[in-house]
């Protein structure tokens, strides 16, 4: 496969990586989609037993990034309810009618 399109494939990987962090951290919809997108996302974070390409073990195995230290880091991202914007670390500001399930 040539170089472009390994660094494409990764791009779109790292796309998806993103949103499952939004999905569980910061997720958008109305109430029912946010609990949703949260424990869809917590599954998918938590899957040790699939290591598929759109997994979350593939995903890190492929960008090259330990899977158990971005785990956790992540879910302590949640705990202080922060999100990621355009690659940056924001403290969030909680929507009204926003809570975890």
């Amino acid at each position: 496969m040539p170089q472009d399109q390994i660094e494409s494939s990764k791009a779109l990987w790292v796309a998806v990586f993103f949103q499952a962090i939004q999905d569980l951290i910061k997720p958008k919809g109305n109430a029912s989609d946010k609990v949703r997108f949260r424990e869809s996302s917590t599954a998918w974070f938590n899957d040790l037993e699939n290591d598929e390409i759109n997994s979350f073990i593939g995903i890190c195995g492929m960008l090259e990034i330990d899977p158990d230290r971005t785990r956790k880091a992540i879910f302590a991202m949640k705990k202080r309810k922060n999100f990621i914007v355009s690659g940056c670390f924001l403290p969030s500001q909680a929507d009204e009618g926003d809570q975890a399930p």
